[in-house]
């Protein structure tokens, strides 16, 4: 079995557990991903498992772990794509939610206004996802 196979069969297994409602298993699967992966990077992977982790911690309310794996998912999506693209601005507007809930709207509204921009170039200013970070934004900052 190839690594990308083992990768692929936990990948899997986080899949079913999560449909069992079992997050803790799920998440020792990620887990074993993130493992393997440092062993051998896949960026797009890597960020993927990231993403997934800091969702099933958020919905877990462990908020300081969502945080951590939201910011190194973004920060792997970065250092692959080189520019602005519409994985970045999906974490960046994931990751300005979080602020969002937990109050903490200035920092909020830096995220929201990091994932316009990345939007705006990469989708423009008109497209249905830049105008729902856009009311997203402009919420936050009537709540200053």
């Amino acid at each position: 079995m190839t690594k990308t196979d083992a990768i692929d069969q936990l990948l899997q297994k986080s899949e079913n557990w999560l449909n069992q409602n079992r997050p803790s298993k799920a998440l020792e699967s990620l887990n074993l991903v993130l493992d393997q992966l440092t062993v051998t990077p896949d960026p797009e992977t890597l960020s993927n498992v990231h993403l997934e982790i800091a969702i099933i911690h958020r919905s877990l309310g462990h908020r300081k772990e969502a945080f951590e794996h939201y910011f190194e998912a973004l920060k792997t999506s970065q250092n692959h794509h080189l520019k602005p693209h519409e994985d970045s601005a999906g974490i960046l507007f994931q990751i300005a939610t979080l602020f969002d809930q937990t109050l903490r709207p200035k920092k909020a509204i830096i995220h929201y206004e990091q994932a316009i921009a990345e939007l705006t170039e990469t989708l423009g200013p008109n497209h249905p996802n830049t105008q729902m970070v856009q009311d997203k934004l402009d919420t936050a900052k009537a709540k200053i």
